[in-house]
Protein backbone atom coordinates (compact mmCIF):
# COMPACT_ATOMS: atom_id res chain seq x y z
CA UNK A 1 0.00 0.00 0.00
CA UNK A 2 0.99 3.67 -0.71
CA UNK A 3 1.82 6.26 1.51
CA UNK A 4 -0.23 9.44 0.50
CA UNK A 5 0.50 13.08 1.37
CA UNK A 6 -2.47 15.54 0.94
CA UNK A 7 -1.89 19.25 0.89
CA UNK A 8 -4.79 21.18 0.35
CA UNK A 9 -5.89 23.95 2.01
CA UNK A 10 -9.77 22.20 2.07
CA UNK A 11 -10.74 19.89 4.34
CA UNK A 12 -13.12 18.03 2.18
CA UNK A 13 -10.50 17.22 0.01
CA UNK A 14 -8.96 15.42 2.86
CA UNK A 15 -11.83 13.28 3.76
CA UNK A 16 -12.79 12.48 0.46
CA UNK A 17 -8.90 11.09 0.22
CA UNK A 18 -9.10 9.57 3.29
CA UNK A 19 -12.53 7.92 3.02
CA UNK A 20 -11.67 6.43 -0.60
CA UNK A 21 -7.67 5.64 -0.10
CA UNK A 22 -7.27 5.39 3.48
CA UNK A 23 -10.12 2.73 2.97
CA UNK A 24 -8.59 0.61 0.68
CA UNK A 25 -5.52 0.35 3.72
CA UNK A 26 -3.61 3.38 2.15
CA UNK A 27 -1.69 5.29 4.55
CA UNK A 28 -3.03 8.96 4.64
CA UNK A 29 -0.86 11.90 5.69
CA UNK A 30 -1.38 15.74 5.15
CA UNK A 31 -1.62 19.32 5.55
CA UNK A 32 -4.19 22.54 5.28
CA UNK A 33 -1.10 24.91 5.89
CA UNK A 34 0.97 25.84 3.11
CA UNK A 35 4.01 26.98 4.88
CA UNK A 36 3.55 23.86 6.82
CA UNK A 37 3.86 21.76 2.88
CA UNK A 38 7.61 20.97 2.45
CA UNK A 39 8.59 20.33 5.80
CA UNK A 40 5.68 18.15 6.31
CA UNK A 41 5.92 16.12 3.03
CA UNK A 42 9.69 15.51 3.60
CA UNK A 43 9.18 14.24 7.11
CA UNK A 44 6.96 11.95 5.74
CA UNK A 45 8.10 10.84 3.09
CA UNK A 46 5.36 9.89 0.89
CA UNK A 47 4.70 7.46 -2.18
CA UNK A 48 2.59 10.22 -3.56
CA UNK A 49 1.69 14.19 -2.82
CA UNK A 50 -1.66 15.54 -3.60
CA UNK A 51 -1.24 18.91 -3.80
CA UNK A 52 -3.53 22.12 -4.20
CA UNK A 53 -2.28 24.20 -7.00
CA UNK A 54 -3.90 27.00 -5.02
CA UNK A 55 -2.13 26.48 -1.67
CA UNK A 56 -2.28 29.79 0.26
CA UNK A 57 0.19 32.32 -0.52
CA UNK A 58 2.39 29.27 -1.94
CA UNK A 59 3.20 28.88 -5.48
CA UNK A 60 2.62 24.62 -6.11
CA UNK A 61 5.31 24.77 -8.51
CA UNK A 62 7.61 26.14 -6.58
CA UNK A 63 6.77 23.41 -3.77
CA UNK A 64 6.39 20.52 -6.58
CA UNK A 65 10.72 21.67 -7.24
CA UNK A 66 11.62 22.09 -3.78
CA UNK A 67 10.17 18.64 -2.44
CA UNK A 68 11.96 16.58 -5.96
CA UNK A 69 15.07 18.46 -5.18
CA UNK A 70 15.14 16.87 -1.66
CA UNK A 71 17.47 13.52 -1.45
CA UNK A 72 15.17 10.82 -1.71
CA UNK A 73 12.65 12.54 -3.40
CA UNK A 74 13.62 12.96 -7.13
CA UNK A 75 11.10 9.76 -7.96
CA UNK A 76 8.45 11.36 -5.96
CA UNK A 77 4.78 11.34 -8.07
CA UNK A 78 3.27 14.63 -7.51
CA UNK A 79 0.20 14.91 -8.46
CA UNK A 80 -1.25 18.44 -8.67
CA UNK A 81 -5.39 19.57 -7.89
CA UNK A 82 -6.56 21.69 -9.37
CA UNK A 83 -10.06 23.64 -8.96
CA UNK A 84 -13.42 22.81 -11.53
CA UNK A 85 -12.40 26.14 -13.53
CA UNK A 86 -9.13 26.22 -13.13
CA UNK A 87 -6.55 26.12 -16.35
CA UNK A 88 -2.71 24.44 -15.24
CA UNK A 89 0.03 25.54 -17.74
CA UNK A 90 1.14 21.96 -18.78
CA UNK A 91 4.40 22.98 -19.91
CA UNK A 92 5.00 24.27 -16.33
CA UNK A 93 3.87 21.82 -14.82
CA UNK A 94 6.12 19.29 -16.85
CA UNK A 95 9.02 21.42 -15.83
CA UNK A 96 8.13 21.45 -12.00
CA UNK A 97 7.68 17.84 -12.33
CA UNK A 98 4.52 17.60 -11.46
CA UNK A 99 3.39 13.57 -12.27
CA UNK A 100 -0.38 14.11 -13.63
CA UNK A 101 -3.03 16.73 -13.12
CA UNK A 102 -6.44 16.57 -11.83
CA UNK A 103 -9.56 18.18 -11.82
CA UNK A 104 -11.46 18.93 -8.57
CA UNK A 105 -14.17 17.70 -7.13
CA UNK A 106 -11.89 14.81 -7.27
CA UNK A 107 -13.53 11.34 -8.02
CA UNK A 108 -12.48 8.50 -5.86
CA UNK A 109 -12.33 5.77 -8.82
CA UNK A 110 -9.86 7.93 -10.91
CA UNK A 111 -8.03 8.30 -7.50
CA UNK A 112 -8.14 4.69 -6.81
CA UNK A 113 -6.97 4.04 -10.52
CA UNK A 114 -3.94 7.00 -10.15
CA UNK A 115 -2.49 5.16 -7.27
CA UNK A 116 -3.01 1.45 -8.89
CA UNK A 117 -1.16 2.38 -11.54
CA UNK A 118 1.73 4.40 -10.18
CA UNK A 119 0.33 7.88 -10.88
CA UNK A 120 3.18 7.78 -13.96
CA UNK A 121 1.17 10.04 -15.89
CA UNK A 122 2.26 12.80 -17.56
CA UNK A 123 1.43 15.90 -17.16
CA UNK A 124 -0.22 17.15 -20.51
CA UNK A 125 -3.73 17.99 -21.63
CA UNK A 126 -4.27 14.25 -21.93
CA UNK A 127 -3.10 13.18 -18.63
CA UNK A 128 -5.84 15.35 -16.93
CA UNK A 129 -8.87 13.77 -15.44
CA UNK A 130 -11.83 14.57 -17.39
CA UNK A 131 -14.77 14.82 -17.03
CA UNK A 132 -17.83 12.47 -18.66
CA UNK A 133 -19.43 15.47 -20.01
CA UNK A 134 -16.27 16.45 -21.94
CA UNK A 135 -16.06 13.18 -23.78
CA UNK A 136 -19.81 13.49 -24.70
CA UNK A 137 -19.04 17.20 -25.97
CA UNK A 138 -16.36 15.42 -28.24
CA UNK A 139 -19.18 12.84 -29.21
CA UNK A 140 -21.49 15.07 -29.95
CA UNK A 141 -19.39 17.15 -32.22
CA UNK A 142 -18.73 13.95 -33.83
CA UNK A 143 -22.28 12.90 -34.38
CA UNK A 144 -22.39 10.25 -31.81
CA UNK A 145 -24.63 11.61 -28.71
CA UNK A 146 -28.12 12.92 -28.76
CA UNK A 147 -28.20 16.62 -27.65
CA UNK A 148 -30.17 15.75 -24.73
CA UNK A 149 -27.20 13.34 -23.16
CA UNK A 150 -25.13 15.97 -23.51
CA UNK A 151 -27.23 18.45 -21.80
CA UNK A 152 -27.82 16.04 -18.76
CA UNK A 153 -24.30 15.46 -18.62
CA UNK A 154 -23.22 18.54 -18.53
CA UNK A 155 -26.09 19.50 -16.32
CA UNK A 156 -24.60 16.29 -13.60
CA UNK A 157 -21.02 17.83 -14.09
CA UNK A 158 -22.67 21.44 -12.86
CA UNK A 159 -24.54 19.50 -10.06
CA UNK A 160 -21.09 17.58 -8.36
CA UNK A 161 -18.97 20.88 -9.14
CA UNK A 162 -21.81 22.96 -7.32
CA UNK A 163 -22.32 20.19 -4.74
CA UNK A 164 -18.69 19.83 -3.63
CA UNK A 165 -18.27 23.56 -3.74
CA UNK A 166 -20.81 24.31 -1.14
CA UNK A 167 -19.33 23.47 1.92
CA UNK A 168 -16.31 25.05 1.47
CA UNK A 169 -17.91 28.19 0.76
CA UNK A 170 -20.49 28.05 3.54
CA UNK A 171 -17.03 27.42 5.68
CA UNK A 172 -15.22 30.09 3.83
CA UNK A 173 -18.13 32.67 4.67
CA UNK A 174 -18.57 31.68 7.82
CA UNK A 175 -14.77 32.18 8.89
CA UNK A 176 -14.76 35.60 7.48
CA UNK A 177 -17.90 36.73 9.06
CA UNK A 178 -16.41 35.49 12.64
CA UNK A 179 -13.19 37.26 12.00
CA UNK A 180 -15.26 40.68 11.14
CA UNK A 181 -17.99 40.39 14.02
CA UNK A 182 -15.35 38.73 16.86
CA UNK A 183 -15.19 41.40 19.91
CA UNK A 184 -11.85 43.31 19.74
Amino acid sequence: MATIFVADDNPHVHSMVEKSLGAEGHEIAGTMVGSEALESIAQSKPDIVLLDSTLGELNAFDICREVLSLPGMEKLRVVLLAGPLETVDSTEALQAGVSTVLQKPLDPETLSALVGNGGDGAASEGSKSKPAAIDLLVNQALGDESAEQLRSAIRKQVEAVVTASIPSLVDHITDRLAKKLKPR
